[in-house]
């Protein structure tokens, strides 16, 4: 009888290359680079081509009035955490992305989570890859159910590229506000600082739906 063998499947998409790298004194000294923002533009783009099917997931699924208010929603750190002695993982990025359907009597939420990161390559390069999206939360919320609507505020601390010359890593502590809908069970929604007038634009026009139905 065979023994049976267990193989890790990695699923994963290329983003494009990103140096990780730098050269200081010719070749002597070799230093990181942190690759924060062109990780931030790849993710940028990766979710805009990725908007037609997380909107086709909720239209397949449920029924859209005809007048609803649609929040689009994602958050990534603005740093890249940079990860030590994995060799297949050099920088890492968590990525949350939220929408909001909201309609006359409750609201469709969708949210799903992938994981970028940056594997090491030759001498200074690496390449910028996507896991995840296999899970998809869709659920429809009605007002009438929600007991509070709250922004929640975490907290954590990890490691990254410092500025200057000799880019040593540094400890940074990472602020993370959220929009915490309360009905049964959490709903969390999770935005960049860029989206924060639309976190709060949401966070009014639920809780004026909840006042109408309670």
């Amino acid at each position: 009888m065979g023994r049976s063998r267990k193989v890790k499947i990695d699923e994963y998409v290329e983003l494009g290359g990103v140096q990780i790298a730098k050269r200081l004194l010719g070749i002597i000294i070799k230093k990181d680079k942190d690759p924060s923002a062109d990780m931030h533009m790849a993710i940028n783009d990766f979710i805009a081509e990725k908007k037609k099917t997380f909107n086709d997931m909720v239209e397949n699924n449920f029924d859209l009035d005809e007048d609803f208010t649609k929040f689009e929603f994602f958050w990534v750190p603005e740093y890249a955490e940079k990860i030590d002695n994995e060799s297949d993982c050099a920088f890492r990025m968590p990525c949350y992305i939220t929408n909001l359907y909201l309609k006359g009597r409750s609201f469709i939420y969708f949210q799903t989570k992938y994981r970028f990161d940056v594997k090491p390559g030759c001498w200074n390069q690496g390449t910028i890859r996507a896991f995840g999206g296999n899970k998809q939360e869709l659920e429809e919320v009605y007002f009438n159910k929600i007991s509070s609507v709250k922004v929640n505020h975490e907290e954590e601390t990890f490691h990254i590229v410092g500025k200057g010359c000799m880019a040593n890593t540094i400890t940074i502590k990472s602020d993370r506000d959220s929009l915490l809908v309360r009905a049964g069970e959490n709903f969390k929604v999770y935005a960049v600082q860029e989206l924060a007038k639309e976190l709060a634009d949401a966070r009014k026009m639920i809780n004026d739906k909840v006042s109408e139905v309670n």
